[in-house]
């Protein structure tokens, strides 16, 4: 049993957090790289999931399965995606990367506004015409509110990837 003044077991936490990769992290040493097929795959079982959820009412928790591994999934897409964050006070930010984070930006709002709108009269309206009972309507709506959630995750990460092209070797 070891005691605090041999700190083993601290130097083996503190050996676990550097593999983590968190205090790299945490001193904005993150190298951002472009990421198309990861985004582009968390999407894609992110909308399965939830025509799961729609049309298939009774298989619903593989549909939530799926949304909830891409919601996992997104939240870690921003933190070693090509946007770097705004409230990274570390990362220098020049002109390109604050134009293609507000390019980002506008189109992930853009896309979750126009679908949230539709996504409120539809599911309804689906409901409406395959007679769902209510929670079965409750169940479809929170999917679409998970669904939104993945979006905002998942979408500047995909558009600035896509965006960036090749990276541009430094000549110093």
């Amino acid at each position: 049993m070891s005691t605090y003044k041999d700190n083993s077991i601290l130097e083996t936490l503190d050996r676990l957090t550097k593999w983590t990769k968190i205090p790299e992290l945490v001193e904005g040493n993150v190298r951002r790289r472009r990421m198309r097929f990861l985004p582009a795959a968390t999407l894609l079982i992110a909308s399965i999931g939830l025509a799961i959820i729609l049309l298939f009412t009774e298989k619903y928790w593989l549909g939530y399965a799926a949304l909830m591994l891409s919601f996992a999934v997104g939240n870690f897409l921003p933190l070693y995606g090509p946007v770097k964050q705004a409230s990274n006070l570390h990362d220098n930010a020049d002109e390109r990367d604050l134009m293609l984070r507000r390019d980002a930006n506008y189109v992930t709002f853009f896309l979750v506004s126009a679908l949230a709108i539709i996504g409120i009269f539809a599911v309804p309206g689906l409901a409406l015409f395959k007679e769902w009972p209510r929670e079965i309507l409750i169940r479809a709506m929170m999917a679409l509110g998970f669904y939104l959630m993945c979006l905002v995750s998942i979408v500047p990460t995909l558009y600035a990837s896509w965006a960036m092209g090749k990276p541009i070797d430094d000549d110093e």
